[in-house]
């Protein structure tokens, strides 16, 4: 891993707070959402939502590992170690994400058609 810049410690120092802390307070604001866009994910698109979350803890995971390692806290091999750990799974969490993304938008898009046609599929039974 070549030396990290000004730029990759400020970026890596950003994924290593604020999104953990994203991470953290969608996790414990679960059962009462702060935002309707969260309470909408997490009642209609939980699965979605939690593999979201386990998206952002990995990269989180990925810049500590390299801000532990640019500051001397980890050693060298800690980051080519992590890389495959880590990396394999973010890359198929991508993947799924994408797939089930692209399913909630279909399924919203199918809902918000089916409200314009006069009601739900639900109310014409």
């Amino acid at each position: 891993m070549s030396p990290l810049d000004a730029m990759d410690v400020t970026i890596r120092s950003f994924n290593a707070t604020f999104l953990l802390l994203i991470v953290i307070l969608n996790v414990r604001q679960r059962t009462r959402p702060a935002s309707p866009l969260s309470a909408y994910l997490w009642r209609e698109h939980p699965f979605l939502t939690e593999l979201g979350l386990a998206f952002l803890s990995i990269v989180v995971a990925l810049s500590m590992i390299d801000l532990g390692v640019h500051f001397g806290l980890l050693p060298s091999w800690a980051h080519v170690v992590a890389l495959p750990l880590l990396g394999i799974p973010m890359g198929a969490l991508s993947v799924v994400i994408l797939v089930l993304g692209t399913r909630a938008a279909y399924l919203a898009w199918r809902e918000i058609n089916a409200s314009r046609a006069g009601g739900s599929d639900a109310q014409r039974g």
